[in-house]
């Protein structure tokens, strides 16, 4: 019989095998995917690469509907019920459904807005960037999670996005390739979605579609409803103010501010990483010792990583965007110390809260995030002082607000 040190030991280490193995591959995942912004702004021009950008974020709202929450309340079920074939069969099941129907009422709400609104002339775009949503309804990343075998997920993810980056070289080469573009994006994530529910009938054998009852596809509904809430509130700052800054001021801008942001969370990247290897851990543990270690860890290591960035703006922004986005690094220079904070955030969120079962608070912190960032952005809007760096300081209160409110909850509910 093992003992409890070779049983801590056989834990250690795999956990360390895992979140080295998904870090590599995606490091991988991060190169190729910069590669494609970086091949997209140059040859599409920082002002159609603005437009793609700007659809992009309004076709995200969708797909954030379409996932509707289940990527941390099914990860835990599937944590706690992997050795239940069965109910693990009735869970995917469910949640198939459930996402299918979502996304036929989404196609239905934005046939409907069309009608009312032309999107500044885009509508044929973003119609064919939300026909991704169909793939969305396939991807089950939340599945791999639970059964701690991610980095397949994330190695095919890898796979697809390799074959987009050689597409992009090979036939986007000016800004009347925009339209090619978004079907190649959208039959990618198509794509994605089908290879990845094609994996999870490998691992899941038998896999049998359960037909389950309205009852119990609502009590999935409600569950993922509250995580659902929670993500619309975190998404909507980065993509809402992404469409605000499309309004408001050149597609130009919005490209500056896209790039700027995928360095900040390219740098946010490895704690995420940490975060979904240790989720399966702390569900099962309540080592507080271990936690404090993790947040004390990430908050030192993101500072230090924020300073190297806002050494390099200028470099990252030219290595990224080119000659053409230089005059933005001011941007970059803005917002590189939102690094510690969102990393610091998404730790207490996920492993003080969620792992620990406190659904209500990890949502109650993203509400109150929600509510504070319509009141300042509404403020914003009717005020006469519009800028860039107006909006760069608003995003600093939010995330501030937002690591403050889960720490809050943390020490209340005794997780930390």
């Amino acid at each position: 019989m093992m003992s409890i040190r070779n049983v801590n030991n056989f834990r250690k280490n795999k956990l360390l095998s895992i979140f080295f193995s998904l870090s590599l591959i995606k490091v991988f995942n991060i190169i190729f995917k910069y590669l494609i912004v970086s091949l997209l702004i140059r040859n599409l021009g920082p002002n159609h690469y603005g437009i793609f950008t700007w659809l992009d974020s309004i076709n995200q709202y969708l797909i954030i509907v379409i996932g509707f929450g289940f990527d941390v309340y099914a990860a835990k079920y599937i944590v706690e019920n992997k050795q239940n074939h069965a109910h693990v069969n009735r869970i995917i099941s469910s949640i198939l459904v459930i996402k299918s129907i979502l996304f036929l009422l989404c196609l239905i709400a934005l046939f409907i807005l069309m009608f009312f609104y032309d999107f500044q002339g885009y509508s044929w775009y973003l119609f064919l960037m939300v026909l991704s949503g169909f793939g969305e309804i396939f991807i089950v990343q939340w599945y791999f999670q639970g059964i701690q075998k991610l980095y397949r997920f994330t190695f095919l993810q890898l796979i697809i996005r390799f074959f987009f980056l050689l597409l992009i070289f090979y036939f986007i080469n000016d800004s009347g390739d925009l339209q090619l573009l978004i079907l190649l994006s959208t039959a990618a994530h198509i794509l994605l979605g089908i290879s990845s529910i094609y994996l999870v009938f490998q691992y899941q054998k038998p896999f049998k579609f359960e037909k389950n009852t309205i009852a119990e596809n609502r009590v999935i509904l409600q569950q993922g409803f509250l995580f659902f809430t929670g993500k619309i509130s975190m998404i909507l700052n980065n993509l809402g103010i992404i469409f605000i800054i499309g309004l408001l001021f050149s597609k130009s801008y919005v490209a500056a501010f896209d790039i700027s942001m995928k360095i900040v969370y390219m740098i946010v990247i490895p704690f995420d990483i940490l975060q979904i290897t240790l989720f399966p851990y702390f569900v099962k543990n309540n080592n507080k010792r271990n936690l404090r270690i993790s947040i004390l860890f990430t908050f030192v290591v993101s500072l230090f990583l924020a300073c190297i960035a806002d050494l390099y703006c200028t470099e990252l922004v030219q290595l990224l965007g080119g000659k053409n986005m230089l005059k933005y690094a001011y941007i970059l220079h803005s917002l590189v110390y939102l690094i510690p904070f969102i990393s610091t955030q998404i730790i207490i969120g996920n492993l003080c809260l969620a792992s620990k079962g406190f659904y209500k608070e990890y949502n109650k912190s993203l509400y109150y995030y929600l509510l504070i960032t319509i009141i300042t952005i509404s403020y914003y809007l009717i005020s006469d002082q519009k800028s860039i760096i107006t909006l760069i300081y608003y995003i600093y209160f939010f995330e501030i607000f937002l690591f403050s409110s889960r720490l809050y909850f943390s020490f209340k509910k005794k997780s930390l």
